[in-house]
Parts: C-alpha cells; structure tokens; sequence
C-alpha cells in the first residue's frame, strides 16, 4: 500500500513538473508577430517539458495559443487556447 501511494506522490508531482513548464512559455506580443517556445520544469524530483506556439493577428485582436507537454513518468498533455482583445 505504502509503495502505491508514493507512485501516486510521484505521478502528481511530475504533473506539477509539467505545469511548471507550461506556464513558463512566454508567448508573441506584438501584432502580426508569432512564437515558438521551450520551457522545462522541476518539482521535488519529478522533471517537466513543454513546447508552444502562438500567434497574434496583424490587428492585435486576436491571440491564439497552443502547447504539447511531458513528464519524467511518460505522462503527455496538449492545450489550445485563443481570445479576442478590445
């Protein structure tokens, strides 16, 4: 029992790893600009990475985001996002 509860310790704190990673992808500002970013993450351990693109519209209305990320326990995650800025 012990042994399961610390993979499951484990298991969360590489997805926190990867979190970490995630939110550290800066991201395009400028109008009519794109992105692509690497980040890396680490928390008690367990590692983290993340890649990510985004893009902003020649206006600077829109903002469209994605990433693909991983961990050190083989676990993946994607996201995609997008806003409308006025």
């Amino acid at each position: 029992m012990d042994r399961r509860v610390g993979e499951v310790g484990r298991v969360a704190n590489a997805g926190v790893a990867q979190a970490i990673a995630t939110a550290g992808l800066p991201q395009a500002y400028l109008p009519g600009k794109s992105m692509v970013a690497v980040g890396g993450g680490y928390y008690k351990g367990e590692t983290g990475y993340a890649v990510g693109f985004s893009t902003i519209s020649d206006g600077g209305n829109w903002i469209i985001k994605g990433t693909a990320s991983g961990n050190s326990r083989g676990h993946f995650g994607a996201s995609v996002g997008a806003g409308y800025q006025w």
